[in-house]
């Protein structure tokens, strides 16, 4: 982790305000062999290589989302994707912390963990 706090939500968390529908965007930034492998639904896919490139369609993906998360394996790379997107004035995100390994084990065991 880094030295700078970034914000970060917990699985069961993350799971409850998906069972009450809330409005959640899920910005997975792994590769997309990986996004193949298993996902969080709904996620948007936008590996953190092309995430500079693709900013203003993560502003409109934003759009009247109360939530915005962003997760990876295990939450390093989404914890570099908060930090240029707060930095990039996108605000309100979240880093999910332990990535979807933990996703998987804590709060969702229908997906597997790789």
């Amino acid at each position: 982790m880094s030295k700078d706090f970034v914000p970060e939500i917990g699985s069961q968390e993350l799971k409850q305000l998906l069972d009450r529908g809330e409005s959640v965007l899920l910005l997975d930034v792994r590769e997309p062999e990986e996004n193949q492998l298993v996902a969080i639904k709904p996620s948007v896919l936008i590996p953190l290589m092309e995430l500079e490139t693709k900013l203003e369609d993560v502003r409109k993906l934003t759009e009247g989302k109360q939530h915005l998360v962003a997760y990876c394996r295990v939450g390093g790379r989404s914890e570099m994707a908060v930090q240029y997107l707060e930095a990039s004035g996108v605000l309100g995100v979240k880093n999910l912390r332990g990535g979807i390994n933990a996703y998987a084990e804590e709060a969702d065991t229908s997906l597997n963990p790789y």
